[in-house]
């Protein structure tokens, strides 16, 4: 009876044991931390997941690796998509992987390092990229048609004003004001909402005609409802 009783008493220590390490592991993996980028270069880098070795519980651990050599990493901060937002880059060695070192942005057993500063008039330049890009975004909607619900509608809808709003027909056509809150990059969480204000973006851009529908026209296209047939102004409009 002792002995069952002390096996039990050694078996629940076992437990709690390893839910204290989880515990730990797993707050380190949610703590947020802030570093100063303001003297790192900002590279526009493509992060992928890669697999590492395996943890406390026989999951694999997983780092987001970009493609910066090892020894320059801590000199770079880019935009990681998961979070929204800024971070720095990390220099990591791991002997359980092919690559032994690389360069990353996040692992499973240490948190992403978001930007808390950034280098002189990075946000200016960053402002300047998503107004571009949302502009880009509406014009492709525009010069495509595809504002409008329904492959086969599309072709028309080039030669149709846009109106701001949609009348809800059970479609998911999108009038230009719910394109720009739905299709339109706002910026990063460091910034905030870039661009809050609809109508003093749509006038520094010129988007709207005197009806108040969309003004294809400062997107390249013929006239400022019909998109079928383009200027040589729109030759170079391309997402940002």
């Amino acid at each position: 009876g002792d002995s069952r009783g002390l096996f039990k008493q050694i078996h629940l220590m076992v437990i709690l044991l390893w839910l204290t390490l989880f515990d730990i592991a797993g707050s380190f993996r949610t703590s947020v931390e802030k570093v100063d980028c303001s003297k790192r270069e900002h590279d526009f880098d493509q992060i992928h997941k890669v697999k590492g070795y395996y943890g406390f519980d026989m999951k694999p651990l997983y780092y987001w690796q970009t493609l910066i050599k090892y020894e320059h990493c801590d000199e770079f901060f880019t935009y990681f998509p998961k979070y929204n937002d800024y971070v720095a880059m990390q220099s990591v060695r791991d002997d359980t992987t092919a690559d032994k070192e690389f360069c990353v942005v996040e692992g499973t057993t240490f948190p992403p390092q978001f930007c808390s500063t950034f280098p002189p008039d990075f946000q200016k330049e960053t402002l300047k990229m998503v107004i571009a890009d949302c502009k880009n975004r509406l014009c492709e909607l525009a010069q495509s048609g595809k504002w409008k619900a329904g492959w086969f509608k599309q072709g028309k809808a080039k030669k149709m004003p846009w109106p701001r709003e949609m009348q809800k027909d059970g479609h998911q056509s999108l009038g230009y004001e719910d394109a720009f809150h739905q299709k339109c990059w706002h910026g990063p969480k460091a910034f905030g909402d870039m661009i809050p204000d609809i109508e003093e973006f749509l006038s520094q851009q010129k988007l709207t005609t005197t009806s108040g529908t969309f003004n294809k026209k400062s997107c390249g296209c013929r006239t400022e409802d019909d998109c079928s047939k383009k200027t040589t102004e729109s030759a170079g409009l391309k997402r940002g």
